[in-house]
């Protein structure tokens, strides 16, 4: 077995939002520089929330508000030379003191904000769900 190859895993992420409807993205170094929504890991025995918050401090040096109900995306991929499985559950959210730092540079080369109709085209299959989401809520909001 290969870590984050041959089982299934699960995750936590967050899409950061601000009050002009720009989210937040990280370019990370691990996906072939692809942009993502903060978060990775859930901890054993860490519920949902707690591990978004530890995750978007631990990457972003931030304190956030979460809102609207948890969702989750599922990345299936079966290429012959890369399998996952991943479970991604988040939530959306708004940062309530600071402002974004890169606390991980090892993996994230650069923090951005984008407009929703100026995302950029390389955005993780697990990110992908959250926006849409998003953008589905603001429409019915």
């Amino acid at each position: 077995m290969k870590k984050w190859i041959d089982y299934i895993w699960a995750g936590c992420g967050c899409l950061i939002v601000n009050d002009d409807n720009q989210i937040l993205l990280l370019s990370h170094n691990k996906f072939d520089w692809a942009w993502s929504q903060p978060g990775w890991s859930i901890e054993f025995g860490e519920d949902i929330e707690s591990a978004i918050k530890r995750e978007i401090k631990e990457e972003l040096w931030v304190e956030i508000e979460l809102f609207w109900p948890k969702t989750y995306a599922e990345t299936i991929e079966t290429k012959k030379w890369k399998k996952r499985h991943w479970l991604v559950w988040g939530r959306f959210a708004k940062i309530i003191s600071w402002e974004p730092k890169n606390m991980e540079p090892e993996k994230h080369a650069e923090i951005k904000r984008f407009d929703l109709d100026d995302l950029p085209e390389n955005i993780t299959a697990f990110t992908k769900p959250y926006i849409e989401g998003y953008k589905k809520r603001k429409k019915w909001k």
